[in-house]
């Protein structure tokens, strides 16, 4: 379970940096 959290807050933080790169 814990790993699971893990990994979806790694994802999260990939989408917002790419979210960042295609705004600016």
């Amino acid at each position: 379970m814990a790993t699971l959290l893990l990994s979806s807050m790694k994802f999260q933080f990939l989408v917002l940096k790419v979210l960042k790169r295609g705004i600016f």
